[in-house]
């Protein structure tokens, strides 16, 4: 009997000293894992502080209003009146507010003004569910081209306007014309969440997937997303190998032609999906 009770408590106190000890790993993870997001949340308030400070200097304002353009996909003139009507919000304010605004589909305002309220821009990221290393990325690049701002040239300027303003001056087919058009509704997020769904449905391609797509390229038109997606589908090119193609200056209509695409049955899809984009706009 003795030892039937000796070797119960033994068993006991084992599995007492592995529970703890199991218990003090879970704690060290919880305080390291608050840790780590707590200096990440550090470096984006200096960050953001910082970009504010940089943007007292016209040449690196001008470079940054440009960066912001390219990550957020917002054309630059509507970056350029934002920055103008909340002055006090400063550049890095504004492009959290798109970026937000972007992936939460609210209103830009909205954020804005949780912020002039004297909500910190970490604890409006967090409240929203965002991804604080994600967007922190996005503001190192942004800073980065504003501390150097002679390193971008005219000519090389990547901004979606200046994108979309040479395939205007290129658009010599009807198809370029319909994708080009497209692309000129997708400026808010009512009219890209609808125009997201609509090309979801035309490409049976589920709206996540579609929803990553446009994440991973930001500068992307809508209707520039489309074909991409649906010469895809039918020629198992993946989307990367077709928007460089475009991005190199090659026409989509050639693209198509290239690969054997049905160009009428693009338009016809192209014309059902601006549709729903100017149907949402209206709302």
């Amino acid at each position: 009997m003795k030892k039937v009770t000796l070797l119960l408590t033994t068993t006991a106190l084992l599995v007492g000293f592995h529970l703890k000890a199991a218990d003090d790993n879970a704690t060290r993870n919880q305080r390291r894992a608050q840790t780590e997001r707590r200096d990440t949340q550090i470096d984006i308030d200096k960050r953001i502080q910082t970009i504010n400070r940089l943007d007292n200097q016209e040449s690196a304002k001008m470079a940054g209003l440009a960066a912001i353009s390219k990550e957020t996909a917002v054309p630059l003139p509507e970056i350029q009146g934002e920055v103008t009507q909340h002055s006090n919000v400063g550049l890095a304010g504004i492009f959290l507010a798109h970026e937000l605004a972007t992936h939460t589909h609210k209103p830009v305002d909205q954020f804005i003004r949780q912020r002039a309220a004297g909500k910190m821009w970490t604890q409006i990221v967090t409240a929203n569910g965002e991804d604080l290393a994600a967007i922190d990325a996005k503001l190192a690049r942004i800073e980065e081209v504003m501390r150097n701002p002679s390193a971008i040239s005219s000519g090389a300027t990547t901004d979606r306007t200046t994108v979309r303003e040479r395939e205007r001056a290129g658009a010599t087919t009807s198809l370029d014309r319909r994708i080009n058009s497209l692309n000129r509704q997708d400026n808010k997020p009512v009219a890209m969440r609808a125009g997201l769904a609509a090309v979801s449905k035309e490409t049976a391609m589920p709206l996540p997937t579609l929803e990553e797509a446009q994440k991973q390229h930001a500068g992307t038109g809508l209707g520039d997303l489309f074909v991409a997606q649906e010469i895809g589908l039918h020629t198992q090119k993946s989307i990367d190998d077709l928007l460089k193609l475009h991005a190199d200056g090659k026409p989509w209509s050639e693209i198509a032609k290239d690969h054997n695409q049905d160009v009428s049955s693009l338009e016809q899809k192209l014309d059902r999906v601006e549709q729903a984009v100017r149907d949402a706009d209206k709302q």
